[in-house]
């Protein structure tokens, strides 16, 4: 019932655009639902046009199968259509090259003070691109429901080496890292690096509503003679919209190491701060598709992900004085905490079918996990502080390889 409720509020709407345009005609495909497809042709006759409902059982009514691909004559179009086998479940596999990079909403490397001048100058990591990866496999059936499982990883690096502090300037210019990393020596300097890696598991449910003209449905009785038509002759484009529901599970950790290095080489304080989050939680998204082509074979996409994860964050810093003749001692402060976590994803692309089974896509895509970024922040004697958004952000390229089978 809930489906040929939805069927109908759609021809609802649909066979009353076409009645306040007179002239659109548009022949009229059962939505087959064991015989109650009756009353929704009925309610679409009594508001004088005729509405095709591009939906997975577009052309049952010809015989086909559950994609139409029947052209109305008993002749199978499926050798011609390369997104539909004819088959009833499809297993798929995927493998993605990720080159990316992570932008941390505050990540200070080091501050060029000169005291003399009165200025302060920051300086953050700067993440290069790096590759990383996604897997995924699953099962779909012929009516765009589908079950996906996939594996992605995200790594990104950095590292710096700052200016030495001028001869004859110390006291007056200073080179200051987190962690009270500091640089005062002539010919001293800070060095350090970053790296950034998440993990993230998905298990997820997808349903494919179809729009426009099915791909590949033809009926040979049809004037137009070339499937979907208007009576001036013009090709219905096919998009379709993908509904997403998923458990995802995360295993993020963040590492940064500071260290001051005397004119010598020697190296005089070292820091490090760690941060590691595990968490599980739940993602919905939604994707839009729209085809080119009768076959489509080539179509662009945009897709929009939301999910909430609530785990266990840990955030640990250490420092150590190497200057003396006897190493200080190890210096700690950690937190633990539960925290819920929202990220907000966005993807966009195209995809071309290379075989019948196999498809390739490209495109560019943003990934930023709220509350994740680096929590330290250090007290550096200013008056006027950037406070951050603590922001873990992921952006870069994509290149995709799926076939079935």
């Amino acid at each position: 019932m809930k489906r040929l409720f939805f069927v109908g509020a759609v021809a609802l709407g649909l066979g009353m655009a076409a009645a306040s345009m007179g002239q659109q005609q548009v022949r009229q495909a059962d939505y087959s639902t064991g015989g109650s497809s009756n009353q929704a042709s009925t309610a679409l006759s009594q508001l004088g046009g005729e509405v095709e409902l591009a939906s997975c059982n577009s052309c049952d009514m010809y015989g086909g199968d559950c994609y139409g691909c029947n052209d109305g004559c008993g002749n199978s179009l499926l050798a011609g259509n390369l997104l539909h086998s004819g088959r009833g479940t499809r297993f798929f596999i995927g493998g993605e090259y990720l080159h990316l990079r992570a932008n941390p909403s505050e990540a200070v490397s080091y501050l060029v003070r000169d005291i003399n001048n009165f200025t302060d100058t920051f300086n953050q990591f700067d993440f290069d691109y790096e590759g990383s990866f996604r897997f995924y496999g699953g099962c779909r059936n012929c009516c765009g429901e589908e079950m996906r499982f996939t594996w992605t990883r995200f790594d990104s690096g950095s590292d710096f080496v700052s200016p030495t502090v001028p001869d004859g300037s110390a006291g007056s210019f200073q080179i200051v890292s987190p962690l009270e990393v500091v640089a005062t020596i002539d010919g001293s300097r800070t060095e350090g690096s970053a790296n950034v890696r998440l993990d993230s598991f998905d298990l997820g449910w997808s349903k494919t509503i179809p729009l426009g003209s099915p791909l590949g449905c033809t009926d040979c009785c049809d004037p137009c003679g070339d499937g979907c038509c208007d009576p001036c002759g013009g090709w219905c484009p096919a998009w379709d919209l993908t509904f997403t529901g998923a458990l995802r599970g995360v295993d993020m950790s963040a590492n940064r190491n500071f260290a001051a290095i005397g004119p010598t080489e020697e190296t005089l304080t070292v820091g490090n701060s760690r941060q590691s989050f595990e968490g599980m939680g739940a993602r919905v998204g939604m994707l839009g598709r729209r085809y080119f082509g009768r076959q489509g074979v080539f179509s662009l996409y945009m897709r929009g992900d939301i999910s909430l994860l609530a785990g266990e964050l840990t955030s640990v810093q250490t420092r150590q004085d190497l200057s003396g003749s006897v190493p200080g001692p190890v210096t700690e402060q950690s937190i633990s905490c539960r925290h819920v976590i929202p990220v907000t994803e966005i993807e966009a692309g195209g995809t071309m079918f290379v075989t019948c089974n196999t498809s390739v896509s490209g495109g560019y895509f943003m990934s930023a996990w709220h509350d994740l970024g680096f929590r330290d922040e250090y007290d550096y004697g200013l008056q006027i502080s950037y406070d951050d958004a603590n922001i873990m952000a992921f952006d870069g390229f994509f290149l995709r390889v799926e076939t079935s089978f």
